[in-house]
């Protein structure tokens, strides 16, 4: 899990004041770059610990993307048929 201390938003809000809704921008877009960096490490785990392809790896995990009315991802495993 990821907190934000109201220091960082309140610094966060001041850089972004001129851009309409910039600080919901910029959080979707971090949270959802960082659930990609969560996949990729995953996958580089996976990989090391079994003998698995980075595509069968990757089919099976997904992600949730954050949007701006909800700004939360979640990774899960997609099970197979």
């Amino acid at each position: 899990m990821i907190t934000v201390e109201s220091a960082d938003l309140k610094k966060a809000e001041d850089l972004l004041k001129f851009v309409p809704g910039g600080v919901k921008k910029a959080a979707t877009r971090a949270i959802n770059r960082s659930a990609e960096a969560a996949k990729t490490a995953a996958s580089r785990a996976l990989r090391k610990e079994y003998f698995l392809s980075n595509k069968a790896i990757l089919s099976t995990i997904k992600i949730k993307r954050a949007s701006a009315s909800g700004l939360s991802a979640a990774m899960y495993r997609r099970m197979s048929r």
